[in-house]
């Protein structure tokens, strides 16, 4: 073990010793966090920009506390706010995680921003195999949400090998799925609108809850969920100067870098006065938490400052 993490280990390992909490292990074990102007990686190259965000951790069924070196051992419902995921995040999302099988029916697709909407470019077979090789396509998309909480990416404007295709199909009566599908958790094709399930389309830990609006613009694609995140809890301590960009996670008692926090108030902020977002794993942090340093207050509060989410992740657009 590192020197560095070991140190951590140890200073985790007091503090759950020393902690009083006779009542906490049969308490409610949900976890509350609030996020503002937060990059949230949910794989090595898939993030969410949380702008300001509210949600519980839920220890799913056979776990008895949210562990977060184990994305299964917990839910998040999110309780209120928003959250973006610009062109460069959307491109990731589809090709690292949505059209992540074969055969597809599309590859290398590609977010062009612009206000209101989105250009999307890349390469199409139809039926997943004609012909037997990518035709260059393009489209424009708008976003919405319907009443069931599912976000819809309509397209239109389809051109392909740079000849606009869309006005032939609509002539034809021929829906985009009548020529080319997807298939991947929590998104799909209907008619002409690509359709997107928030509880199932991210990796990591599952989401439960569902949107109630979505809009694209130049900075990407803006989902927020019922509420208003700005005044929800958990409410940052008063005591403490608000960071540009920070995690605030409360709860009786989780688990991190094997050891078990009760009760758990931990502040994630970057080192020094900045208002760029900071870029968090979310889920097996212990090398990134390791690779910066823990601040321990005399009433058990703790002040994580971590190093880089990982040596080769690149910045995300926002």
């Amino acid at each position: 073990m590192r020197p560095g993490l070991r140190g951590i280990v140890i200073v985790l390992g007091l503090l759950a010793a020393t902690a009083v909490w006779p009542d906490e292990r049969a308490a409610d074990a949900r976890v509350a966090v609030r996020a503002h102007n937060v990059d949230i990686l949910v794989s090595d190259t898939i993030s969410a920009h949380l702008i300001d965000l509210t949600a519980e951790l839920v220890p799913r069924p056979g776990h008895p506390l949210v562990d977060l070196e184990d994305g299964g051992s917990f839910s998040i419902r999110v309780t209120a706010g928003c959250a973006r995921l610009s062109a460069d995040q959307l491109t990731r999302l589809f090709n690292d995680r949505i059209l992540n099988y074969e055969p597809r029916a599309l590859n290398d697709v590609h977010f062009i921003p612009e206000d209101g909407a989105m250009q999307v470019s890349g390469g199409v077979r139809l039926w997943h195999r004609v012909p037997p090789f990518w035709l260059a396509f393009s489209a424009t998309t708008d976003a919405g949400v319907d009443d069931d909480g599912l976000i819809r990416l309509t397209v239109r404007d389809e051109h392909l090998l740079g000849l606009p295709v869309g006005g032939l199909l609509d002539l034809a009566h021929t829906p985009l799925d009548a020529l080319l599908t997807v298939e991947a958790p929590g998104a799909r094709v209907a008619g002409d609108t690509v359709i997107i399930d928030t509880r199932a389309v991210l990796p990591g830990p599952a989401i439960d809850s569902r949107p109630v609006s979505a809009r694209l613009s130049a900075a990407g694609l803006t989902v927020c969920f019922k509420g208003d995140a700005t005044t929800g809890a958990p409410a940052l301590p008063a005591d403490l100067d608000v960071p540009g960009s920070y995690l605030w996670v409360q709860g009786p008692r989780l688990a991190a870098l094997g050891q078990e926090i009760a009760p758990a108030r931990l502040l994630v902020a970057p080192t020094g006065k900045t208002n760029d977002p900071m870029l968090f794993r979310l889920v097996k942090s212990r090398d990134q938490i390791a690779a910066g340093h823990i601040e321990l207050g005399i009433d058990g509060r703790m002040i994580i400052r971590p190093g880089p989410a990982q040596p080769d992740t690149p910045g995300q657009d926002r």
